[in-house]
């Protein structure tokens, strides 16, 4: 039986704040783990530009 991952930080949601809180805490360097729909970002999908979004 394998040990069960612990991880720092759990987001739920894969929206633009989602995103934004896992962008931030890659950075930061923290182990998350990200819950979200099949297709989570509808409106950045849509989007033809994001200001001040990491690439």
């Amino acid at each position: 039986m394998t040990e069960p991952e612990i991880y720092d930080i759990a987001i739920v949601g894969c929206g633009l704040a989602g995103l934004s809180a896992a962008v931030n805490a890659a950075i930061r360097r923290k182990k998350l783990i990200l819950f979200g729909g099949e297709f989570c970002t509808t409106k950045m999908d849509l989007s033809p530009r994001l200001n001040k979004w990491p690439r």
